[in-house]
Parts: structure tokens; sequence; C-alpha cells
């Protein structure tokens, strides 16, 4: 008996996709555009939201003689590295503070690194520096797993790079303005206000 097989894959002319990408890339533009334009008009800023990206960058900057600001968040709040640098003269310090966790682990491998010997400011929160449970110590100890491995990866250091440069210099980043989120607060009746501080890279 005879058979026969025939494919239902009709690839599309090549001529057709060259008309087709134009207008998309456009139309996607502008909805970007215009949606990053509107948060902007209502007061939003860019702030960098992925904080374990940007500090394996932060940490990644540190020279035998930098100047590293360790703590919670208490240092990041209380501390301006472009004010830092206007005064001193001198480079941005490394801001490498952690809120809620201790910075012992970052301290201990800047202590254990025979070629720093640059200097280093220690905000002491008694709670994390002195937790008897060590529970503060495991972000902190995390970061550096993750400073690790992104060194010898290029698709972790590229990614942890573009969430930072490019992902901090859009507002449509900002997690309380993720499309899911966004409905479910105006479901609740709230839109999202903008927030009153900004992390910076």
């Amino acid at each position: 008996m005879p058979s026969s097989t025939s494919s239902f894959e009709r690839p599309l002319p090549a001529e057709r996709w060259r008309r087709i990408w134009p207008p998309a890339l456009l139309l996607a533009l502008a909805v970007v555009g215009g949606t990053e334009a509107a948060w902007r008009l209502r007061g939003h800023r860019p702030s960098v939201e992925a904080v374990d990206a940007s500090w394996i960058l932060a940490f990644d900057r540190i020279e035998p003689g930098s100047a590293v600001l360790l703590g919670t968040s208490r240092v990041q709040a209380a501390l301006d590295p472009e004010i830092w640098a206007e005064e001193t003269g001198g480079p941005a310090p490394i801001v490498l503070a952690l809120p809620g966790n201790s910075p012992l682990p970052i301290l201990e491998r800047l202590a254990a690194d025979p070629e720093f010997r640059g200097l280093v400011l220690l905000e002491v929160l008694p709670m994390y520096v002195f937790d008897a449970s060590g529970e503060s110590l495991e972000r902190g100890a995390g970061l550096l797993e993750a400073h690790r491995a992104a060194r010898k990866s290029p698709s972790r250091w590229s990614e942890a790079w573009l969430s930072v440069h490019v992902g901090g210099r859009l507002v449509i980043r900002n997690p309380r303005l993720d499309p899911l989120e966004l409905a479910r607060a105006l479901l609740r009746g709230e839109t999202p206000n903008p927030s009153v501080a900004t992390l910076r890279a």
C-alpha cells in the first residue's frame, strides 16, 4: 500500500520578515518609552534593584589602596560617595554595606588579602556584628561566593553588569511597577508612590 508524507511547515518569505520587523521594533520602543516617560512624570526615579549584582560589581572594583565602607544600611544612608570624593579629592569609596547583616565576612576577606592596604571604615551595629546565632553572617559569605562564581562565568558577570547598568537606568525595572504587581495594586485601589530614596550602583 503506497504511503506518503507531507510537511506542514511553510517558511515565510524573507521579504515578509523585512516588512514586519521595523514596525514591530518601533511599536515596542514606543510602548517602553511611553511607559517610562509616564512613570517619570509621576515622580518615579530609576533605582538599582539588582542589589546583589551591584554589590558583586562594587567588590570587583576594590584596588590595593581603595577606601571601603562596611556596615549596614546606616552607612549607606549616611555617607554620599560623591561628596566624599569632592571633599577628599580622591576616588569615591566603595560601599559594601549590607542592610541588616554582619560585615564581618567581608572584613575578614579584606584582612586576608595581602595586596589590600586601603582604608576600611566599619560601622558597627552590635545586634548584627555580635550575633551569636551566626545568621547575619550568611548573606556576606553568600555574596563573596557569588562574586567568586561571577568571576569564573562570563555569562553571570555580563548578567550582573546589565542588571546594574541598564536596569538601573530604567524606572520600569522597579518591582512595584511590574505589570502584575501594578494590576494587583490597582485592584486594591492603590497607586504606587515614588520611592523616597533611590539606590545607585
